[in-house]
């Protein structure tokens, strides 16, 4: 498992530069062979509709439809922008979405399902405000359509994901939450588990849920080679569609 210890390596450095995300970018990704689209709800808000109403059908699937809080996000305040995979027939099959970049330690997500453990949310807080200068963003709501033919590795969008929204929103830092048995593929892609913060039983006692972290500075460091290409693949492919866009916008 990669190190708690290296959490901290070079907090004070600077973070990748953004991709600027004032409109659609969008790449092909061979893995998922779907079209991945990063936006916010206000610029596409049927998209964002079908976003929460296929997160909720995916999360009642499983029985946590409570950790999904579709009251709270579905009028997309609370959303900094999201991504989806539209598969050939225009048709969205999965996404995730983004909250922050934070500006205090006790604004993510995460401190309220730690809210349970005192010593567990203090430590997460120290963890949040030491990372704020570099950028903090949290990923959230993963999620695929179910009952379609899946491609990719199983954790796939949410591995590269959360590189793709600290890329988008100029973050060094992703912060999200897993139930344990569910972090492989996020630690495969360079994510590092908060082990001295105990897991709690979030959404419900069925769950042994983690605090993960990726640093964009120790990605490379910590991710599988064939991770680490598919990452940088798909940062680059967005980052490149995202200039283009702004090249012919400027012309």
């Amino acid at each position: 498992m990669n190190s708690t210890t290296e959490l901290d390596r070079g907090a004070g450095e600077p973070h990748p530069r953004p991709v600027r995300i004032t409109s659609d970018s969008s790449y092909y990704d061979p893995e998922l062979r779907c079209t991945v689209l990063a936006t916010t709800p206000a610029h596409r808000p049927n998209l964002w509709r079908s976003f929460v109403e296929g997160a909720l059908s995916s999360y009642s699937h499983f029985g946590v439809e409570k950790a999904l809080e579709y009251d709270r996000i579905v009028d997309g305040s609370t959303t900094s922008m999201f991504l989806v995979a539209l598969d050939d027939s225009g048709e969205l099959v999965g996404g995730l979405r983004a909250q922050g970049p934070y500006s205090r330690p006790n604004e993510t997500h995460a401190d309220i399902e730690w809210s349970s453990s005192w010593t567990g949310r203090a430590a997460l807080r120290r963890m949040v405000s030491a990372r704020l200068s570099n950028g903090v963003v949290e990923m959230k709501t993963v999620w695929s359509a179910v009952g379609r033919t899946r491609h990719g590795a199983p954790g796939y969008f949410g591995a590269i994901g959360a590189s793709l929204v600290a890329a988008a929103s100029g973050c060094r830092h992703t912060l999200a939450t897993s139930a344990e048995h569910a972090v492989g593929p996020y630690l495969d892609s360079g994510a590092v588990m908060a082990t001295h913060i105990d897991a709690v039983a979030y959404p419900d006692d069925r769950y042994r849920t983690r605090i993960i972290w990726w640093d964009q500075n120790t990605v490379p460091l910590f991710a599988t080679a064939e991770k680490l290409a598919q990452i940088t693949f798909a940062v680059e492919s967005l980052r490149s569609r995202e200039l283009a866009s702004t090249e012919a916008e400027a012309s």
